[in-house]
């Protein structure tokens, strides 16, 4: 049996392991450069061919203020007056979550969901999560602490029925202050970060996931150590902290709802790159044939999964990875 290059071995194990078929692994030549995912997957082989396919209104009666420049006094009927837009904007209901990004770039999710409070001009979203938390996330993803990277913040929104919002609608004038900072242990004396701030405007009022903004690496956070004469500064791992403290301050103060002008755009799948809304093994041999020249992808950067700014084997091991749920792209 002939040896296969590096390439075509990474794309018929990724497509066999997503496939799931149950074929007998082959040899890949010892020189072949083909580097290491760490994603754990291990890949059966299957052919591949050329190009081949895979199969109201708002009750407003309490209020008497003009609304549009008409005079509410001329009419009983409140119905026909336009809604206060920008009391509809205090009408959205924010949720925050936090996954986890790796030093390798790629994201795990979790059940973390931070906390809210109504507060003056906005809310306030707070969560606390522990060092033995993250450890058990990671460790039933098939990593470990030292793979730990940051936290990554996603913004969700929903509306309640009979307020006069619909999905059309948007809300601009919002303004975020995050943050993920250290737990230290006693005795440790460690650095902080300050807030990070976000702007956003065109936010849908009803989606999953619509924003997202990262943390600050662990890596950044120093701690001092003095010994007798001798003054030191080290980097923070977990060994000096028992967990992290994740805020996020949403002011609404200056919030403004209004219809959207602008048709909002279907949501593709990362993955999907043969436009089916589905990503599987299709997706693997689409990539495969990009970069053998057989069929080029038509927006090419859908497919740099790792962001290194080319298509390649790599990229085909981390779509493998994704599909079968070892690792998240993003």
């Amino acid at each position: 049996m002939k040896k296969l290059t590096a390439f075509a071995a990474a794309v018929v194990l990724s497509a066999g392991f997503i496939a799931g078929a149950a074929l007998p692994k082959l040899g890949v030549s010892a020189d072949a450069n083909v580097s290491s995912d760490n994603s754990g997957v291990e890949l059966p082989i299957i052919p591949i061919g050329d190009d081949s396919e895979s199969s109201s209104s708002i009750d407003d009666s309490s209020s008497t203020a003009e609304i549009g420049g008409n005079d509410s006094s001329e009419s009983g009927d409140d119905s026909s007056s336009k809604p206060d837009t920008e009391n509809l904007a205090q009408k959205v209901n924010y949720t925050i979550t936090a996954s986890i990004k790796l030093i390798d770039g790629s994201e795990i999710d979790t059940n973390i969901v931070l906390d809210v409070s109504d507060v003056q001009n906005g809310k306030k979203f707070s969560k606390t999560v522990t060092k033995e938390e993250i450890e058990s996330i990671l460790k039933a993803k098939g990593k470990t602490l030292d793979d730990f990277e940051k936290f990554v913040f996603y913004v969700s929104t929903d509306y309640p029925d009979g307020q006069g919002l619909t999905d059309k609608y948007v809300v601009d004038g919002l303004s975020f202050e995050y943050s993920a900072n250290p737990v230290y242990k006693e005795g440790i004396d460690g650095t902080y970060a300050a807030s990070d701030s976000h702007d956003a405007s065109d936010l849908t009022v009803k989606g999953d996931r619509v924003l997202n903004f990262d943390t600050s690496e662990l890596s950044k956070f120093t701690y001092d150590v003095t010994t007798g004469t001798e003054h030191s500064t080290n980097n923070v791992t977990f060994n000096e902290i028992t967990g992290f403290n994740l805020a996020v301050d949403l002011d609404t103060h200056n919030a403004v709802a209004h219809e959207s002008n602008v048709e909002p755009k279907p949501k593709t799948l990362i993955g999907d790159l043969n436009g089916d809304n589905n990503v599987n093994v299709t997706d693997i041999i689409k990539i495969a044939a990009h970069i053998k020249g057989k069929r080029l992808l038509p927006d090419p950067s859908a497919a740099d999964f790792n962001k290194d700014g080319k298509i390649n084997v790599t990229d085909i091991i981390k779509l493998a990875a994704h599909i079968k749920g070892k690792i998240r792209l993003s």
